[in-house]
């Protein structure tokens, strides 16, 4: 008897569709890099949930659609009439009601608790304490077209201006400066302690992004954002913004580097050690010009000084000179003598003719 194409496509569809089925659960599965922060840890774990809870949906409706297709597929001694119609069931509209809100929220408090452990702002007192103590490390973030940039405000000096300057890890803009297109700045942090990031942008919006930390988040121009990582795995990885934010997208990339706790504070506390160096040095530099340019200052006062009083003395000359011979001014000795005894430092002989002058 011959068969039926019905049953001779049956087994070869189902198949196709159980293979696609494992390929896009693979998918689902691969790719997923190995967390380095303990806030990955929780993020990781939030993704099983939802993908344990897709899985059970997709094995629930795709159960469902095999099952009425098997149960209600055309027979060879159907007459044509149809099964038996049912419009509306009160249990079913109940239960497809309810599941879905049920697992919404406990998406939403799973997700929650995960922003809340990563975002959660700490007391600046309480973070100041644990900075003191080396147990706490905060970083500003900077996000401009198209590059990264990197301060540490706890390991900072005191410039020549009085302001304090953090330690900085600037990246170069492959925009202005072509010449160093490739080269991307370097992140470093301790291993173990806890990472106090806030982010801001100059610009564009921004995203910064570490896919082994699981997590990423944009910074805003007009905002600070702020979260927190604890990295537990030494190493190298890359960083990447992951908003669109221009033509030179493609360049805004940086690395991170996790050290030893001991090699970080040892390499800030290095850095800080030549800010401060530097500082000194600048002002020494400006201190010297200072100096330099009030002793020019003075050497041509000096000068100035000598000149006109030479000038005067000569004139008092040569009026005492006049009185003498005519003996019709009595005040010509009088004054000759007042700026013999006037003669003194250049200054004070400055200030002596100017007032005469005056």
């Amino acid at each position: 008897m011959r068969r039926s194409p019905t049953n001779d496509c049956r087994i070869p569809s189902a198949l196709f569709l159980l293979l696609g089925a494992t390929v896009l659960l693979a998918g689902c599965a691969a790719g997923q890099p190995d967390s380095i922060t303990e806030e990955g840890d929780s993020v990781r774990s939030l993704y099983k949930w939802v993908f344990g809870l897709a899985v059970l949906i997709f094995l629930a409706v795709e159960g469902a659609i095999l099952f009425m297709a098997v149960k209600f597929r055309r027979r060879k001694n159907d007459d044509g009439s149809l099964p038996p119609q049912i419009h509306g069931d009160n249990r079913l509209e109940v239960v497809w009601t309810i599941t879905p809100l049920a697992i919404v929220l406990v998406l939403f408090v799973l997700a929650y608790q995960n922003i809340n452990d990563l975002q959660a702002e700490v007391p600046a007192d309480e973070i100041q304490a644990l900075v003191d103590q080396d147990k706490a490390l905060r970083v500003d973030v900077t996000g401009l077209q198209w590059v990264w940039q990197f301060a540490y405000p706890d390991f900072a000096w005191q410039n020549s201006e009085g302001d304090m300057s953090p330690v900085k890890i600037l990246g170069e803009n492959t925009n202005t400066i072509p010449e160093t297109a490739g080269s991307v700045p370097t992140l470093r942090v301790p291993l173990g302690i806890p990472v106090q990031f806030k982010l801001h942008a100059l610009d564009v919006i921004h995203s910064f992004y570490i896919p082994q930390t699981l997590y990423k988040l944009d910074a805003v121009p007009g905002r600070v954002n702020h979260f927190e990582m604890t990295f537990t795995e030494t190493g190298i990885y890359n960083g990447q913004c992951a908003e669109l934010c221009g033509t030179s997208h493609a360049d805004m990339r940086f690395r991170v580097e996790v050290m030893p706790a001991d090699d970080f504070f040892a390499w800030a506390a290095s850095e800080q050690a030549k800010g401060e160096t530097s500082a000194l040095a600048d002002i020494a530099a400006e201190e010297a010009e200072e100096a330099a340019e009030a002793e020019a200052a003075n050497d041509d006062g000096t000068g100035t000084s000598a000149n006109d009083s030479s000038e005067e003395n000569t004139e008092s000359a040569t009026e005492d000179t006049s009185g003498t011979e005519t003996e019709t001014n009595p005040a010509s000795p009088g004054e000759a003598t007042s700026n013999a005894t006037d003669t003194g430092s250049g200054v004070e002989q400055a200030d002596q003719v100017l007032s005469e002058r005056e």
